[in-house]
């Protein structure tokens, strides 16, 4: 089964033409992520790869909860960072 993982959103401040809070989006395999994106309502160009190389894309709030009702696993920001950290040791993050 895939398996995505939406970020708890932040608040971000200073950001102009940006909206002020947001999270990102993971998965397991780029297909998945890319999958789960389309479900969701983004394009694929709104991609984005990290400066560690990790794929994902980011998510308003209500974006998020679009993936959790379709079953996406939500994650805190601690235990996303931590399934970010576990993806590279096992060599799974996605890479575009």
């Amino acid at each position: 089964t895939p398996i995505e993982y939406p970020q708890e959103p932040k608040d971000y401040v200073g950001r102009p033409r940006m909206k002020k809070r947001w999270g990102h989006m993971i998965a397991d395999t780029p297909e998945e992520l890319h999958a789960m994106a389309v479900r969701i309502g983004l394009w694929r160009a709104w991609a984005q790869t990290s400066s560690r190389g990790d794929l994902h894309y980011d998510l308003v709030p209500s974006k998020r909860a679009q993936a959790i009702s379709l079953g996406a696993i939500p994650l805190s920001r601690r235990d996303f960072m931590a399934q970010i950290r576990l993806m590279r040791q096992e060599k799974i993050c996605p890479k575009p």
